[in-house]
């Protein structure tokens, strides 16, 4: 517990920034891993709470210390022997409480403690991990797929009667519409072609690219294969690879070649996400490039695991905000997907670990407890040797020092 409040403090002292991540029910019932602000005090205010699985212990130890005294005495009466009832009382207090009882509440967080410091992230106590377990969904933006930087314009191509002047406006105009991540790159566009910004209404999200009425055009957005579902006469062979293709009024009006280079913490963060039960990773990002097939050669992620849902649900849950006074799972003090990811992954699995291993430990002591009584009652008190409370011990502490070992595997 030291080892892991030493690294914690550490790691909020090398801070520059503070986010939080919070747990949120939205009103459909549904649960919600947002991020907002974080402070210094929702850190300080969790460093010294007690855990659940150090609780259930103490309570207990409580109850083991009456049961084996209870048993003592039965002996004493028993056997008509003081000495064989102080034998049996001492043992009964060894077997009731197996070693491995004294790691399994503090060696999970431990662990997980030494990646999360690499990291940059801190849980918020007890309280964190408990928030973030069951069965939740994980927004995942564009920055935090794309961080600024890591998707470029490459080229521009213009068809059609209308001038480059006018594509442009329209294109920005919608991808600032559908709060794309992709508005830088077509605002600094639309300043070297002199455009302006149009408002843009009936906004639209498919598979694979964004709709919206801007003035009295129709504008998509999309991939090229998008846009000859949509009913837009263009030929393959102008095909630019990785590219938003913009449509207005079904006529075919520009081309823009977007490359992206892969951010291993994006990656990894999504990949993580992904990988664990129970935790959706939902893409909130309107943009039309973000498709399942193109994350997966990307970034590897399992996009049977990724969720995409229609635009107005997007919208609505990039909206939503933490509720005030709330407080966090954890605290980020770097950017990063993968800083919050692990630490939502993290506290689930320190939770899952501390907890059983806590359950089976208690398990071992009732176990260790019923076989004492057993033996008394049978007269077989010459079977509780050094070595044999010895083996009962080791054979115990194999199942809870495993257990713990499970944060390693996020």
């Amino acid at each position: 517990k030291r080892t892991t409040l030493s690294a914690r403090l550490d790691t909020m002292r090398k801070a520059t920034s503070l986010e939080g991540t919070y747990a949120v029910k939205t009103e459909d019932g549904r649960k919600l891993f947002v991020r907002g602000e974080g402070q210094v005090d929702h850190f300080m205010g969790s460093i010294y709470t007690r855990s659940t699985p150090e609780k259930l212990q103490g309570i207990y130890a409580m109850v083991v210390l009456v049961a084996s005294f209870l048993l003592g005495i039965g002996t004493l009466y028993w056997k008509s022997s003081t000495f064989i009832g102080v034998q049996v009382w001492a043992v009964s207090l060894l077997l009731a409480l197996p070693a491995g009882s004294f790691i399994t509440s503090t060696r999970p967080v431990a662990i997980l403690e030494r990646r999360l410091h690499k990291l940059g992230t801190v849980l918020c106590g007890w309280q964190a991990l408990r928030a973030a377990k069951g069965k939740a969904d994980y927004p995942v933006f564009y920055k935090d797929l794309f961080p600024e930087g890591y998707a470029k314009l490459n080229g521009t191509k213009f068809f059609g009667s209308l001038t480059p002047e006018e594509v442009v406006s329209y294109a920005a105009s919608l991808m600032q519409a559908t709060e794309s991540g992709l508005t830088p790159l077509f605002m600094t566009l639309l300043e070297n072609h002199n455009g302006r910004i149009l408002e843009a209404d009936d906004l639209q999200a498919y598979e694979h690219g964004v709709g919206g009425q801007i003035g009295d055009a129709a504008v998509l957005a999309g991939s090229l294969s998008f846009l000859r579902q949509m009913g837009v006469e263009a030929d393959e062979s102008l095909y630019m690879g990785q590219s938003i293709c913009v449509a207005v009024n079904g006529e075919l009006s520009g081309m823009f070649a977007i490359s992206y280079d892969k951010n291993r913490g994006s990656a990894a963060g999504l990949q993580t996400l992904c990988a664990y039960r129970g935790l959706k990773a939902t893409i909130v990002a309107a943009d039309p490039m973000l498709t399942g097939s193109f994350l997966q050669n990307k970034l590897g992620a399992r996009t049977r695991r990724l969720h995409f849902p229609d635009y107005p649900t997007r919208q609505a849950l990039r909206n939503v905000q933490p509720e005030e006074g709330s407080k966090p799972i954890l605290l980020a003090t770097k950017p990063g997907l993968a800083v919050s990811a692990y630490g939502i992954t993290g506290a689930r699995s320190a939770y899952t670990a501390s907890m059983l291993g806590t359950i089976v430990q208690m398990i071992g002591g009732f176990v260790g407890l019923v076989m004492l009584a057993i033996l008394v009652v049978i007269g077989a008190l010459h079977l509780i040797t050094p070595v044999n409370m010895f083996l009962y011990q080791l054979i115990w502490l194999v199942p809870g020092w495993l257990i713990t070992e499970w944060t390693r595997a996020i």
